[in-house]
């Protein structure tokens, strides 16, 4: 979820930390392949091996895993296990002898636990009979989830909505997915699949790794008594994340990888604001609230009502012009208030005409919303749904929903309003939690009072609504429009150890300025040696470490950001192993530099600034 956006004044001296010097190894991206992004449903109960297309092996890829199911009989819901945790475990698997038997030979055997992790294990013969163990079981070794034949680790998994990343290398063959259900058996001491009485399914994303990118939004000229003095440029980067769980359009998180470059000469931005919201797509998003009798009840003094229309109303105010919504509520029915419209007022005109009464559909509801929102032909779209209350409106079962929810490409918002601790509500959370669990992008959040309301709504305006850009106000050094000069502008992104550039064009003739978005470059470094500058930023001394894989002669050339001015640092012959040589800092300026050290014919590189 993003953060409150805050004014942002850019230090002079931070936005030194920027690697302006690198070689040049790429003009433009390279295109995704086009079987990925590649999605796959695993039923619990079939056993079957699901291959992806072949990978690459210069690239990475995030793999996501989601959803619930269940390996034993039991469970209405069918949940019990999710990628990564076996859990749960019913007691009738005890009591029907299965793995591991409850008795062997008529004694005790280890008590299984509720809650089984990647390391639990079983013993046999048990301890309680003073015998050395003859075969030790884990329990994890024949169950759960599989990518290449391999269980997943404990973490990282987000326990709420048990969705689980990680990143694998392309190897250039298939990633294999796998769900494993086995059973050992004692007798012909070998396991045995056991897939019939399983129930459920996950769901598995695979997609390349993109690295960040910039994303120009606008541009723009500032003008002082006729004369361009400076650029506006709004900007972001462009997080290239999981498409279908959280991917998302990202500010300028890290301020210290930016830089402006300006005819070659690297000049700092005099301020960032990120403030500012552009956005290129409109968003269709269904607002639905509990309008049951419950809703009169009061939080500190006003009802929950008031204080519900009052959010929804911020939010609404958040919407652009083409943007569009729906107003749905609901108690012992479902009734539209409000079809899409573009228009917020009508909207808050049927918002205001709503008042509690009667019993609470939420499942109805939830079903017919989220239908309604996905036959929108917007590509962006989203249902926020609103209760305070226990669903006593046929669907009593949770399994219609969960149907809808994994057949749609809605997201899906559940906030639970003051709902308290008995037994009904508690259950009530839970199933609002597996809604969100299963649903595309799904979110839960329990609210107790109206300023936690106000900011759940603010902050899903942010998430649903916001693509955002970051104003960055910069100088520009002075041209003589009758030579029709020009002064190109490149924005500079350090994203790991890659430098990504967009380039804008200022004419100095026309007093126009324009993007050049076709001419992105990815500038990488080229780093096999392992060069490291400590510390970097440097301000007195600083030493240059490199580990070499084979012995030879090598020299350190130290050129300046122009590539034109060079410093021999060192030459001569090197061993294998680790090298540190010392930079004089009193043989250079202040700028950017970067270090090359030639081995046998091969370079390696890396940047650093020296700020005095």
């Amino acid at each position: 979820m993003s953060k409150k956006l805050i004014q942002y004044v850019y230090p002079k001296y931070v936005c030194m930390y920027v690697c302006m010097y690198v070689l040049v190894l790429s003009g433009t991206r390279n295109n995704l392949q086009a079987q990925f992004p590649f999605r796959a449903v695993l039923k619990a109960n079939s056993g079957q091996t699901i291959l992806s297309p072949k990978t690459d092996t210069s690239k990475k890829y995030r793999i996501t895993v989601q959803g619930t199911y269940s390996q034993w009989t039991g469970f209405s819901d069918c949940h019990g296990v999710d990628a990564v945790w076996v859990y749960d475990v019913p007691q009738e698997e005890i009591d029907n002898f299965r793995f591991p038997p409850k008795t062997i030979l008529g004694q005790p055997f280890v008590e299984i636990p509720h809650w089984v992790g990647d390391q639990t294990s079983y013993e046999f013969p048990p301890k309680q009979l003073g015998l050395e163990p003859l075969l030790s079981l884990s329990f994890r070794k024949y169950l759960g989830f599989r990518v290449d034949d391999e269980p997943l680790s404990a973490f990282p998994l987000d326990m709420k909505t048990h969705r689980y990343q990680i990143e694998r290398a392309g190897t250039g063959e298939e990633f294999r997915l796998k769900i494993l259900d086995s059973t050992y058996n004692l007798v012909l001491k070998r396991a045995t699949p056991r897939y019939e009485d399983n129930c459920g399914e996950l769901t598995v994303v695979i997609e390349e790794i993109i690295d960040d990118d910039i994303n120009i939004c606008s541009v723009s000229p500032i003008v002082n008594n006729g004369k361009v003095v400076g650029i506006k440029l709004d900007a972001s980067i462009l997080k290239q994340d999981t498409q279908y769980v959280n991917g998302y359009r990202n500010i300028f998180r890290d301020r210290e990888q930016l830089g402006i470059v300006v005819n070659n000469k690297f000049i700092c931005p005099d301020s960032i604001v990120c403030l500012n919201t552009i956005r290129s797509e409109p968003i269709s998003v269904g607002i639905v609230i509990d309008r049951s009798g419950s809703m009169a009840d009061t939080i500190n003094g006003e009802s929950k009502m008031i204080i519900t229309k009052r959010a929804v109303q911020r939010f609404l105010s958040k919407l652009g012009s083409k943007d569009e919504s729906f107003l749905m509520s609901f108690d012992s029915d479902v009734e539209l208030n409000q079809d899409w419209t573009n228009d917020t007022n009508l909207v808050v005109q049927a918002l205001n005409k709503i008042e509690p009464r009667s019993i609470t559909a939420f499942h109805q509801a939830l079903i017919q919303s989220v239908e309604k929102t996905k036959l929108n032909p917007n590509s962006q779209k989203a249902v926020i749904v609103l209760t305070d209350g226990i669903n006593n409106i046929p669907p009593y079962e949770n399994r219609p929903v969960i149907e809808t929810l994994k057949n749609s490409d809605v997201r899906v918002y559940l906030i639970a309003l003051n709902l308290g601790n008995d037994d009904e509500e508690i259950i009530a959370k839970e199933n609002m939690h597996t809604f969100a669990r299963v649903a595309y992008r799904g979110q839960m959040f329990e609210i107790n009072d109206s300023q936690e309301l106000d900011s759940i709504y603010s902050e899903l305006g942010k998430e649903i609504l916001a693509e955002e850009c970051c104003t960055i106000y910069f100088s520009i050094p002075p041209c003589d429009p009758k030579k029709g000069e020009k002064q190109i502008v490149n924005i500079v992104y350090l994203s790991n150890d890659t430098v990504k550039t967009r380039k804008v064009e200022y004419n100095c003739s026309t007093g126009t300025i324009t993007s050049l978005p076709d001419t992105h470059k990815s500038i990488v470094s080229n780093n096999p040696f392992g060069i490291t500058i400590e510390p970097n930023p440097v301000q007195d001394m600083a030493y240059i470490r490199y580990t070499l894989p084979y012995p030879g002669q090598a020299s350190i050339i130290l050129y300046d950001n122009t590539g034109k001015s060079s410093t021999l640092v060192y030459e001569g012959y090197n061993d294998i192993g680790e090298h540190s040589y010392k930079i004089d800092t009193k043989r250079i300026i202040p700028g950017y530099y970067n270090v090359i050290v030639k081995v046998n014919g091969l370079s390696s590189s890396q940047s650093f600034i020296f700020i005095k």
